[in-house]
C-alpha cells in the first residue's frame, strides 16, 4: 500500500500572453479550476498506476475540497484519511504565459493542520510506502517519516517545494535499526599546550639569506574544501545548496 501524507490544494489555473511586470494588472479571458497540491498529484498518479494508495490530509470548510476528493476517488485512491477542518482549502493561483514559464502562489489553508498522528490509521509495516512533500508542517513530515521507517515502511520525500535558502535549519533525523548501538559523540581533541615546538634556526643575515629563506618558505595552499555532508537524496533529486540537511532515506 502506498500512503500519500500532504497537501490537497484547488489550483486556480490563468493562461497569460505574458506574466505581469511587478504593480503590473494583466487581463486574460480564460480561468481554469483544476484539482491540485503536490500531495494530490502524487496520490492521482500512483493510483492511475495501479499501485493500491491512501491520501491522509487535511480539507477545509468552505466546500473548495470536494472536488479534489472526487478526482482521488475517481482516479481510485482512499479518501478515508482525509479530516476537514475549520477555515479554508488549501488553494494555488497557478500564471502560465505562452512561453510555458509560470508563476505560482499557494494559499496553505487546511494544509497547515496536518498532524503525523493522522497516520495513526494508517498502519503502516513492512511492504507499505510513505509518500511525502514539503507542503504540509516540516514537524508533522519528519514525525512521519521517523514513524514510518521505526515501523519498517519505505519512506520517499520529494523536497518541494524547496524551502528559501536560511529560511529553515533543521535535521531530518534518520531513526536507527532497531538494536543498533547509539553513535557516540566523537572525543574531544586533546588540551593544547602553551608551549610549542622549537623553532628552527632562521637563515644568515643578508641578502642571501633573504633569497634562501625565501626559496625554502612554503607557498601557501587554500584550505581544502570540507566534503559535502552525507545525503540519501537520490541523484534524480538533487537540490543544490539546500538550507538543511535530509538524512531521511528515499529508496
Amino acid at each position: 500500500m502506498i500512503t500519500v501524507f500532504g497537501s490537497l490544494n484547488v489550483d486556480l489555473l490563468f493562461n497569460l500572453d505574458r506574466l505581469p511586470a511587478p504593480g503590473e494588472t494583466v487581463l486574460t479571458r480564460e480561468i481554469i479550476q483544476l484539482p491540485g497540491g503536490k500531495g494530490a498529484n502524487q496520490a492521482t498518479a500512483a493510483a492511475k498506476a495501479g499501485a493500491p494508495t491512501r491520501f491522509v490530509g487535511c480539507v477545509g470548510t468552505d466546500g473548495l475540497g470536494a472536488p479534489v476528493l472526487a478526482s482521488l476517488e475517481a482516479a481510485g485512491c482512499d479518501v478515508s484519511g482525509v479530516r476537514t477542518v475549520p477555515g479554508a482549502t488549501g488553494t494555488a493561483v497557478v500564471m502560465v504565459e505562452r512561453s510555458g514559464e509560470n508563476q505560482i502562489v499557494v494559499g496553505s489553508g487546511a494544509n497547515m493542520a496536518v498532524e503525523a498522528g493522522m497516520l495513526a490509521g494508517a498502519a503502516l509495516g513492512p511492504g507499505d510506502t510513505l509518500v511525502c512533500q514539503m507542503e504540509i508542517p516540516l514537524e508533522a513530515t519528519v514525525a512521519g517519516l521517523a514513524a514510518a521507517r521505526r515501523a519498517g515502511a519505505r519512506t520517499v520525500l520529494n523536497l518541494a517545494p524547496a524551502p528559501p535558502h536560511g529560511a529553515a535549519r533543521r535535521r531530518i533525523a534518520r531513526p536507527p535499526p532497531a538494536g543498533a548501538p547509539s553513535r557516540a559523540a566523537p572525543p574531544p581533541p586533546p588540551p593544547r599546550s602553551g608551549v610549542g615546538p622549537a623553532r628552527p634556526p632562521g637563515p644568515p643575515c643578508g641578502s642571501s639569506g633573504r633569497r634562501a629563506a625565501r626559496r625554502s618558505r612554503p607557498r601557501a595552499r587554500p584550505p581544502a574544501a570540507a566534503p559535502p555532508p552525507p545525503s540519501d537524496i537520490s541523484p534524480s533529486g538533487s537540490c543544490p545548496a539546500l538550507p538543511f540537511q535530509i538524512d531521511c532515506p528515499i529508496d
